[in-house]
């Protein structure tokens, strides 16, 4: 008789990937959403010692264990949020920090015409540079990046090299969230896959994956600029939870009935 496939049991895999990082004391505070992901995967892998006679030609294998057994996981992510950039940078985030609205001025000295200068604030206007008692012209002898506070000094304008010059400006209230790169040495996160196949209709039983300690960290490169959209990817070695005795490295759970 024949045992006809079922495609219901299929594969077709889509769904979300939730993490909790831990801080500083491995306390876990709540998971937070990792974005369109483009792909997630789990490798198992067991090392073995193998045993082979040495009575009979040919030296069968005769016995076989298992030493090791490991789980590592893989994610491919698009979304640059905040978290996902702590994870990529091995960084914190500290306190936000506050620029409030009003006057700001900088003062460059020893200039360069052909430079960049940072005026040490964002989303500035109404934005004066001035040479002793000379006022300068934007276009001619400056440029000016308003969001970043970014100032350029024109190689065919009058400033030449070594002046100093004044900046005044106005500057908007914002407040700036800063990841302090390479601040953490381990990426301890709980792990919560909730699972949207694509072949699966709305009565159909989504899997979801709990594990309970993934050693996260960066896998690869960061793009900045690229000619299609930017990803991530991140590796992690699944660990044991003591806590959990009886599902040491995590679950898969299914709705059965």
């Amino acid at each position: 008789m024949p045992f006809p496939a079922n495609g219901e049991n299929l594969k077709l895999g889509r769904g979300s990937l939730l993490l909790d990082l831990a801080d500083a004391n491995g306390q876990f505070s709540g998971y937070q959403f990792a974005g369109n992901c483009t792909a997630i995967g789990i490798t198992p892998e067991q090392q073995r010692i193998e045993a082979y006679s040495r009575t009979q030609q040919g030296s069968p294998l005769i016995a076989r264990n298992t030493t090791q057994t490991s789980f590592t996981m893989a994610i491919t992510g698009q979304e640059m949020t905040l978290f996902n950039l702590q994870l990529i940078l091995l960084g914190d985030q500290p306190a936000p920090q506050s620029q409030s609205s009003g006057p700001g001025s900088a003062s460059l000295t020893d200039v360069m015409p052909g430079r960049y200068y940072d005026l040490d604030a964002r989303r500035v206007s109404a934005v004066t540079v001035t040479e002793g008692s000379n006022t300068l012209v934007a276009g001619t002898d400056y440029d000016i990046n308003t969001e970043h506070g970014v100032l350029y000094i024109r190689p065919d304008g009058s400033v030449q090299s070594g002046d100093d010059l004044s900046v005044n400006f106005t500057q908007a209230a914002v407040s700036i969230q800063k990841i302090r790169m390479g601040k953490v040495g381990q990426q301890i996160c709980r792990v919560l896959y909730l699972a949207d196949d694509v072949n699966q209709d709305g009565a159909g039983a989504r899997d979801r994956l709990e594990l309970w300690r993934v050693d996260i960290a960066p896998a690869g490169e960061l793009a900045l600029i690229s000619d299609d959209y930017g990803n991530f990817t991140l590796s992690g070695a699944i660990l044991t939870d003591a806590s959990h005795p009886d599902e040491p490295y995590g679950s898969l759970q299914r709705i059965v009935a």
